[in-house]
């Protein structure tokens, strides 16, 4: 009986242990970059992105973001994001690629014509890229 009430006590325990939300609050704000695209990879070429298109990649790379395991262990009260996107073609696909990074109010970079800076940051889950192709699927998301 022991046995079995020490092994209802561990499954309770390991039940109620924190675990992450399922859905984080995000405040996004969206900058899309119309400078030099060659300061970020010389290979790829410049492409104008089609309404259509961002529409369904903005969607999608906010899906992706409420979602994603490390925003949702390491977020605190929520996750505020500048995102930073242009589009490219490569090996004539075209795909939009986005540089994300902690919003803090003190920044006064103006990131559609600045590229922005992926500095390593404190606070995790804080820098992502991720590409969005022609089909509005996001791809690559990657935290730093």
């Amino acid at each position: 009986m022991k046995k079995l009430l020490s092994l209802f006590l561990l499954l309770l325990f390991v039940s109620c242990a924190k675990q992450p939300p399922e859905f984080v609050p995000l405040t996004l704000q969206w900058f899309e970059y119309k400078g030099d695209t060659s300061a970020f990879d010389k290979k790829n070429k410049p492409m104008a992105i089609d309404t259509s298109l961002s529409e369904k990649c903005i969607i999608s790379m906010t899906r992706e973001l409420m979602a994603a395991k490390q925003v949702r262990i390491y977020a605190e009260n929520g996750m505020e994001y500048n995102v930073q996107y242009y589009g490219i073609s490569q090996g004539g696909n075209e795909n939009i690629v986005y540089r994300g990074s902690c919003a803090y109010s003190n920044a006064t970079a103006d990131y559609e014509t600045q590229p922005m800076k992926m500095d390593k940051s404190t606070r995790k889950a804080c820098l992502f890229t991720a590409r969005c192709n022609s089909e509005g699927s996001i791809k690559d998301l990657e935290f730093f």
